[in-house]
């Protein structure tokens, strides 16, 4: 392997990595917090009555 394709592929794995991982709202985790408060607000809701 040369040095210049060594150099490439170093610079390239950043960005990639950037590419693939999730970040904010869009990820599993902030996507299921998500969805879990809103299940929580509407079974409030509920409870007190105002939402069927």
């Amino acid at each position: 392997m040369s040095a210049d394709t060594l150099h490439n592929e170093q610079k390239i794995d950043p960005y990639a990595d950037k590419a693939l991982s999730w970040y904010g709202w869009g990820s599993p985790i902030g996507f299921s917090i998500l969805v879990l408060s809103i299940a929580g607000s509407l079974w409030l809701l509920h409870q007190a009555g105002l939402w069927r």
